[in-house]
């Protein structure tokens, strides 16, 4: 395997360059001032800057001919032919490399002479001091992963990426490249390539498999097998998914039994937002709003297993202690609030709670409390109780007219199962009536649980600031005469 560099790759593609592909690519043909403007923005110091999101992907563009070329070249000799930025790698099955490419003159292998001719003829070098040719039974590297039998990443990088995880979940910082760093998106960056590589790749083959039977079974063993024996890098990415969506939330973070509540809310805040300051600020009369709502995503399912739904919030609660105390690091500068439906779907969630042995609270339907503090920054509200049975759901809070909204003759169903010939459900309601009506629904309704929700932000502030306060010196006893 062949592994070559192209020399001073990024600045090859000056100001210039940039401007005069946009300009005559067929396809893209831009207008000058839109390709001007365009080579501006990408360009610093007059050439693309190593280490700009943009670079990368207009180089891909710009030397796409090049790709093209070598691809003919290399499945001539039999070989394949791969690139990422500057890096690329010419790779054969066949027992001998083939001497058209590369030959061994001495100590080093060198390039063959049509290689070099059609890498010059694209404007660029090849840099020569890292030119390495890989055989069988070496590592042999690709863009970073080792492939001599199936794509992995080298162990020593995967070793100093959880030693550098472990550094920041224990400390709140670590260092790249020598400099100070605590940027999460960039170390989950590097975790998430490792679990890519090694994880992931055995969840797409499963997706991929065509028997539809033995993709259950392989479904079924798979999740068994992440959830009891997990992997190293599994359980290191799940602590820092952890750690980045419930110890260090950037706002006040708010879980919703499911995927339409923050909807509702949302919305509400948004009309309501002078009225609740802890939720929303007025910048330029636009309202911003200064929560955030969890968002039940694939990764929250993969590994929080949390898919919306009473029944994983009990899990979430029951497992939140022994997974907020295992931190070093714990920032926990705003609250957590589990909002739950006052209704019977938290039965089991209110029996967990009010045992000694767990939390030791008073909470059921009847109950008026603005919120409970459960521990940490961890808080549950309830939807404010209504009606004879004291019971309720996001829902009630609309005024009737906007509940008895018809779509396509339907009328809506609150409950999870509806006969889709005469109704609609949730998700439909969210999406087609109150997201596009938003700025006419008369959202007062949800002002109590706003107010329960603003309740929660206050006390947790104050339980911060109660914390941070020096303790007050006792003074000393007078001697005795």
């Amino acid at each position: 395997m062949l592994n070559l560099d192209l020399k001073d790759f990024f600045p090859a593609f000056n100001f210039g360059r940039v401007r005069g592909f946009f300009l005559k690519s067929e396809h893209f043909r831009l207008a000058e001032p839109v390709a001007t403007l365009l080579a501006q923005i990408a360009c610093k110091d007059g050439k693309l800057p190593q280490g700009s999101p943009c670079s990368p992907v207009i180089t891909e563009l710009m030397t796409h001919f090049l790709d093209i070329r070598l691809v003919k070249l290399a499945a001539r000799h039999k070989c394949t032919y791969t690139r990422y930025a500057d890096d690329i790698t010419i790779s054969t099955n066949q027992r001998e490399f083939p001497s058209a490419l590369a030959e061994l003159d001495g100590a080093e292998w060198k390039l063959g002479e049509e290689l070099v001719s059609r890498i010059n003829d694209a404007g660029f070098e090849v840099n020569d001091a890292k030119t390495r040719m890989q055989l069988r039974g070496s590592r042999q590297m690709v863009t970073g992963l080792t492939v001599n039998e199936k794509a992995n990443v080298a162990q020593t990088y995967y070793k100093r990426v959880r030693a550098t995880a472990h550094r920041f979940l224990t400390t709140g910082a670590y260092e790249l490249n020598g400099v100070a760093c605590n940027s999460v998106p960039r170390l989950e960056g590097m975790i998430n390539h490792i679990y890519h590589v090694r994880e992931r790749q055995i969840d797409i083959a499963i997706a991929n498999e065509g028997n539809k039977e033995k993709q259950h079974k392989l479904h079924a063993e798979r999740t068994k097998m992440k959830n009891e024996w997990p992997s190293a890098i599994r359980v290191v990415y799940y602590e820092l998914i952890f750690f980045k969506s419930f110890i260090n939330p950037p706002r006040p973070l708010i879980i919703c039994e499911g995927p339409t509540d923050p909807v509702y809310l949302k919305s509400a805040i948004r009309r309501l937002a002078a009225a609740h300051p802890l939720l929303a600020s007025v910048v330029g009369g636009k309202p911003e709003l200064r929560v955030n709502f969890f968002k039940y995503s694939d990764q929250a399912r993969d590994f929080l297993q949390l898919r919306g739904g009473s029944g994983d919030l009990l899990r979430f609660l029951i497992s939140w202690k022994d997974a907020f105390n295992r931190y070093e690091f714990r920032p926990a500068e705003h609250p957590v609030i589990v909002l739950i439906d006052n209704d019977d779907g938290a039965k089991e969630i209110f029996s967990y709670l009010n045992n000694k042995k767990n939390y030791g609270l008073d909470i059921a339907w009847d109950k008026h409390d603005l919120f409970f503090h459960l521990h940490g920054p961890l808080y549950l509200v309830k939807t404010p109780a209504l009606g004879a049975n004291l019971m309720s759901c996001p829902e009630d809070f609309f005024e009737p007219a906007v509940l008895a909204e018809k779509l396509d003759g339907k009328s809506f169903n609150k409950e999870n199962k509806i006969n889709p010939a005469t109704e609609y459900g949730k998700a439909v309601f969210a999406t087609r009536v109150v997201r596009p009506r938003a700025g006419s629904i008369n959202f007062a309704g949800f002002t109590p649980l706003l107010e329960r929700i603003e309740a929660v932000i206050r006390d947790y502030a104050a339980r911060k600031a109660a914390a941070a306060a020096p303790v007050p010196a006792i003074a000393a006893a007078a001697p005795t005469p």
